[in-house]
């Protein structure tokens, strides 16, 4: 089946004026490292009663306000990442948040995913254990896969996938210690490369590396897979620890001395991070970096090897520079991510009540016809190039083979039995 050229022709200006004015919607995540939160397995004491740092945990969370929060040091009863649900995130008459499963993993340095359910969603989740030799690694890696919920996802918008790694990696800097990350973030890379479709995938967590050269950071921003990469959306390279150029991005300590639970030398290195793939850096599918939205909260780059509530700390308000100093050792990373929100208009509206399709797709795309029409259903190219074609039957489910095609982004045209077009962009995972 052929397409009229001119209708065709006319759907593409009409797609290319939509993306030149295309809405977008921005999402903030946050990552933390909650320092032994509620664990009654700390190796050391808190000078906080529980309370007082949950109302502290309260104050940050809600000054941040993060649509994805990735947390460490949780422990390791599932009951916690409930308790903060309830008791820390949904209180003052908010109640859209939501967590993901705990993975109880044993160890009281375990990761845990809240997020904002007005504007995300979770499809689904895993934990990676073991490294390519099939030896168990040190610290459990946790991976959540939430897309965004676009207004118009019941009307045939592309569904905008990301993933969420979080890692806790081996502390130290012994060559043991090393060896442990190194291993950690090969098994992660590889994962990654063999199980996860998404371009969209950001990486976050107290990494516990002192400097860019160590073997675990090179494993993730120079992957033998280029499209595998991750980025340091900041692009601040270099030997972060005790180093006074990079002050402005350190994340631990947050006191001066030691106290507790809380380390000392005040802040002077780098180990909490959001790392961002090559797909979020070059805006390729969807979503993207938001330029300068990386930040460390409560670092106003005035502390090098201080405490941070020591004098004038202007970068939050001073009850939240002492709830983040009072808190836990490390202060949270953040940016933003910017969502290419769908550009289908009323007159363009992809039929789901009858023609469904799958996507993104992969080797094949399945169709489902729940009407008594038949449709033509054709895929383009993005420069008009047609690649195949299909008639779908009347309540029938039929598949169009493209395994010949590469991983990107096509145009789907539809037909009906009354000469009624529509279109669709469909993604090749």
């Amino acid at each position: 089946m052929q397409v009229d050229m001119r209708h065709f022709i006319a759907l593409i200006l009409l797609l290319i004026n939509a993306l030149a004015i295309a809405q977008t919607a921005n999402i903030r995540v946050m990552s933390y490292n909650l320092m032994y939160y509620r664990t009654s397995s700390a190796p050391c004491s808190h000078n906080q009663s529980a309370i007082q740092r949950d109302n502290a945990l309260k104050d940050i969370i809600a000054y941040v306000n993060p649509t994805v929060l990735s947390v460490n040091e949780i422990g390791t009863s599932p009951s916690t990442a409930s308790f903060v649900l309830n008791n820390v995130i949904n209180t003052n008459g908010q109640s859209n948040y939501a967590k993901a499963l705990s993975t109880g993993n044993g160890s009281s340095l375990g990761n845990a995913l809240f997020f904002d359910t007005t504007k995300v969603a979770l499809h689904s989740q895993a934990i990676l254990e073991k490294d390519a030799q099939n030896n168990n690694i040190v610290r459990v890696i946790d991976l959540y896969r939430l897309y965004y919920k676009d207004p118009k996802l019941k009307l045939g918008a592309d569904t905008l996938y990301f993933t969420v790694a979080s890692a806790h990696l081996k502390a130290g800097n012994s060559s043991a210690n090393r060896n442990d990350r190194d291993h950690a973030t090969k098994a992660l890379m590889n994962h990654l490369r063999d199980n996860v479709a998404d371009e969209n995938v950001i990486m976050c967590g107290d990494f516990n590396i002192y400097n860019a050269s160590e073997a675990a950071f090179q494993n993730l921003v120079n992957y033998g897979t280029s499209s595998e990469r991750f980025n340091d959306p900041i692009n601040q390279m270099g030997s972060w620890n005790n180093n006074a150029n990079y002050a402005a991005i350190h994340t631990q300590s947050t006191h001066a001395s030691s106290s507790g639970c809380h380390s000392g030398g005040g802040l002077d290195d780098r180990f909490d991070f959001i790392l961002a793939s090559n797909a979020i850096m070059g805006n390729t599918h969807g979503i993207k970096y938001k330029l300068n939205s990386y930040a460390t909260v409560g670092n106003d780059g005035n502390h090098f090897n201080q405490s941070i509530n020591s004098g004038t700390n202007l970068s939050a308000p001073q009850a939240i520079i002492n709830d983040l100093y009072d808190f836990s050792d490390h202060l949270p990373v953040i940016l933003e991510l910017e969502i290419r929100l769908s550009d289908i208009g009323q007159n363009e509206l992809w039929p789901t009540e009858k023609l469904m399709v799958g996507n993104p797709f992969k080797n094949e795309l399945n169709i489902s016809n729940k009407s008594g029409e038949r449709f033509q259903v054709s895929l383009f190219t993005f420069t008009g190039k047609q690649l195949n074609a299909l008639t779908v039957l009347p309540n029938s489910e039929q598949q169009l083979p493209l395994e010949f095609l590469p991983k990107g982004t096509y145009l789907l045209i539809s037909q009906d039995d009354h000469g009624q077009q529509y279109r669709q962009k469909l993604i090749k995972q």
